[in-house]
């Protein structure tokens, strides 16, 4: 189908072509006779044409002259393929954020499981040194223990030791000299003039005492030892207790732009729509998306985008064009 231009032989028989030079006719008739090409041919003509382009049909006969990537006959071809362009776009997109979308949740994922790992890691290897810490202080109060021990046995068998030899002597004596000789160069040719025993005692004393200073100087030494450990394994807790490890959280909160909810602002359009957990100073970012294929259409077709956060819990949107419908919003929250 075309549109239907004016013919001869639509116009045969109308006007004054083809009247004798005296036609006859009355003033009226005359005047009828001039306009009845415009009347009975044109005009009529005139509105099919403006029914006809006023029709759904009207692009299917206008022409259209292809261009570098678009071919088409008429122009209602030519809208058809780029209807079918955009959904192809928009389907296109709509995988990328997709596949985006995934790529970001496994990111974090990984994320999260390796700061678990390492969490874990440094827990064995803190638990091992405490763990390794706890035996060696044992060890060494063992040692210390073993040393003490050994320190006192020594002080006891030099005691025992030097009041023996102490009797010995002293019975020795006795016994070459005869029981009545009990004159004072023979059992204290050095004129010491003091007990035999006590004697033997104050030796054994002196023998323990050294002993003692010896075995002190030891355990001090061990003591010391001991509390370089004990600070070490406390900088090491007040080092864990210090650890702070923060994962990025992510939320989601539903909303809705309704069609009557667009105020105007200049030539732009803007919307305000609440949003549980987003702040202006938390350091994080927000990702709207709509939630059906319709609504994803509408938002791209208006322009729709959201502003930079100025109010804790709300997100303000503006939109080159008003939307004529409502669209429902997915919007992804993601704070560290």
């Amino acid at each position: 189908m075309s549109f239907k231009k004016i013919t001869e032989p639509d116009l045969a028989g109308l006007g004054v072509i083809g009247l004798p030079d005296a036609p006859g006719l009355s003033a009226a008739e005359m005047q009828a006779k001039m306009e009845e090409v415009v009347r009975s041919a044109v005009i009529p003509a005139f509105n099919r044409l403006i029914d006809e382009l006023g029709a759904e049909t009207a692009a299917g006969l206008l022409g259209f002259e292809s261009v570098d990537g678009l071919e088409a006959a008429t122009v209602q071809e030519a809208v058809e393929a780029l209807l079918r362009t955009i959904q192809q776009i928009g389907e296109d997109t709509s995988e990328a954020l997709s596949a985006l979308d995934e790529k970001v949740e496994s990111a974090l994922s990984t994320s999260e499981q390796a700061v678990e790992e390492s969490l874990s890691a440094l827990d064995k290897k803190v638990t091992d040194a405490l763990s390794e810490t706890e035996e060696n202080v044992s060890m060494q109060l063992g040692e210390m223990e073993t040393v003490v021990n050994e320190a006192a046995e020594a002080s006891r068998q030099a005691y025992e030791t030097a009041l023996s030899e102490a009797k010995k002597y002293i019975d020795q004596k006795v016994i070459n000299a005869g029981s009545a000789d009990m004159r004072s160069e023979v059992y204290d040719p050095q004129g010491l003039k003091m007990d035999v025993f006590a004697y033997a005692a104050n030796a054994a004393n002196a023998a323990a005492g050294k002993v003692r200073e010896e075995t002190a100087a030891d355990v001090e030494a061990l003591d010391r030892e001991v509390t370089a450990m004990g600070e070490e394994v406390g900088a090491l807790t007040e080092a864990m207790n210090g650890m702070a490890v923060s994962m990025p959280k992510i939320s989601y909160v539903t909303a809705t732009l309704t069609a009557a909810g667009w105020a105007a602002e200049g030539e732009l359009f803007v919307q305000s729509v609440a949003a549980a957990g987003v702040t202006v100073n938390g350091e994080g970012f927000v990702t709207p998306a709509p939630m059906t294929d319709a609504g994803y259409e509408a938002y791209s077709d208006a322009g729709i985008r959201a502003r930079q956060l100025s109010t804790d819990g709300v997100i303000v949107f503006q939109a080159d064009e008003k939307p004529g419908a409502d669209i429902a919003l997915k919007i992804e929250v993601v704070s560290v």
